[in-house]
């Protein structure tokens, strides 16, 4: 039994829809080993971007984008919201790459596609990886109708 009242688990479980992946992929990040959300904001707009390993996210999910999970695959998510002075805007076009480099050097681009659910755009995109593989991720995005540039960079452990 979960001891938070049901308005907060509610509340709780819309903050997660709004920062990770559409649909039952949002729901199904919520255990344990759920992304970290990295983001950066530029000119009215927020990038948001995520790792998780395919192996902690609900197969039925995945099944519904045609990913299959394996322990040495991670899932990229990609979403561009637009930003209100409260609360987080909603997710808006854009055009977005993904590149990944790992600490030897070697460059890769991720394939993202967009994935849509309940009104929100998210882009996704699946990538190899070895256990313990710390990888440094760019993300490019330029929303729809602009040519305002959004660049985000972090570094991620990958994990099975």
């Amino acid at each position: 039994m979960n001891p938070q009242p049901a308005t907060l688990r509610r509340t709780n479980a819309r903050r997660t829809a709004v920062f990770g992946l559409t649909g039952l992929l949002v729901l199904s990040l919520s255990t344990p080993l759920q992304a970290q959300s990295h983001k950066k904001s530029v000119g009215g707009y927020t990038l948001r971007s995520s790792v998780a390993p395919t192996t902690a996210v609900a197969e039925s999910a995945l099944a519904n984008y045609g990913i299959e999970p394996a322990p040495r695959r991670a899932l990229l998510d990609v979403v561009v919201l637009k930003n209100k002075k409260q609360g987080v805007g909603p997710t808006v076009l854009a055009d977005v790459e993904a590149h990944v480099r790992t600490l030897a050097g070697m460059k890769r681009t991720i394939d993202l596609r967009s994935a849509s659910a309940n009104g929100r755009t998210s882009y996704v995109g699946v990538f190899e990886h070895a256990d313990g593989e710390v990888l440094d991720f760019k993300i490019v995005a330029v929303p729809e109708g602009t040519d305002k540039k959004i660049v985000l960079r972090y570094q991620d452990k990958m994990r099975p």
